[in-house]
């Protein structure tokens, strides 16, 4: 049996759809607004951590490639590339040489561990972890003709370096080589850095080489849930240059920034709480 309804059955129900729908509309639409907010707030604030970590690593990179181009700078150790072992002042010479590298702007800051200086008979001085000048350093250091040579092959390994080496020409004649320069660079130095500006103990931070290889991690949780297709060089790299440089996935916020004079990629997987009630 069809219920007829009231004249004010009809008012009151008119009266709350007039009212109810503007609400629900004003009530999606600020959450919607509230959510986009928050997410670029979020993303802002990561972005900005990742920043400020970033340029702290920054720093070991760039005292060790300013490090590396001393020995041209400074007489007693272009002496030592440059005069002949038969010199009668060869061996005093080596030795003020080694003085002098002791006290090499940033020695021992900044996580380097160890240099090494050959010229090319080749004859070695050093100071710090001993560190040999190999073979296939010097090759590596050669076809980057004076540019700065990477290795982290043993970036993973306990007390973990990463090495870089350099082919030193003689500034009066850039065509004569003169010498080689190879220092490491502490891992573990370089993760207390990273630790010291973790944003919070949310926040997973990783030094990416571009092979894929991870030199450098402060937890592996993280990472391990995250979608692996976002974590390639590639794909890293792209998201270091946008200029967010921070992205929101899987409830996850994803921040990266690219290492000045290197190829390397320092990025961060945060889960904030927040993000279980703000959802992409």
């Amino acid at each position: 049996m069809k219920v007829k309804m009231t004249m004010r059955k009809k008012i009151i129900l008119f009266f709350l759809c007039l009212v109810a729908i503007p609400i629900l509309i004003i009530y999606i639409v600020a959450s919607n607004l509230f959510i986009k907010s928050a997410q670029k707030d979020l993303k802002n604030l990561y972005a900005a951590n990742i920043n400020e970590v970033g340029k702290n690593i920054d720093v070991f990179f760039s005292d060790a490639l300013d490090l590396t181009l001393y020995p041209l700078m400074e007489q007693n150790l272009r002496t030592f590339l440059t005069e002949p072992p038969s010199s009668p002042s060869y061996l005093k010479d080596k030795k003020n040489a080694s003085d002098i590298l002791l006290s090499m702007p940033y020695g021992f800051s900044s996580g380097i561990h160890g240099i090494t200086l050959a010229n090319m008979v080749p004859d070695m001085i050093g100071v710090g972890s001993n560190i040999r000048l190999t073979n296939e350093d010097a090759a590596a250091a050669k076809e980057q003709n004076a540019s700065p040579s990477w290795d982290y092959s043993a970036a993973r390994e306990k007390n973990g370096y990463l090495y870089l080496t350099r082919l030193l020409k003689n500034p009066s004649n850039i065509s004569q080589h003169i010498g080689y320069i190879k220092l490491s660079i502490s891992c573990a130095k370089i993760k207390a850095a990273i630790l010291e500006n973790q944003k919070d103990d949310q926040t997973s931070y990783f030094l990416l080489s571009p092979d894929n290889g991870c030199l450098v991690e402060s937890d592996t949780s993280q990472q391990s849930e995250f979608p692996k297709e976002e974590l390639s060089y590639q794909k890293l790299s792209q998201l270091a240059a946008s200029g967010e440089n921070s992205k929101i996935i899987s409830n996850r916020i994803l921040s990266a920034y690219s290492i000045e004079h290197t190829d390397l990629i320092i990025y961060s997987i945060t889960r904030p709480d927040v993000l279980t009630v703000v959802k992409k």
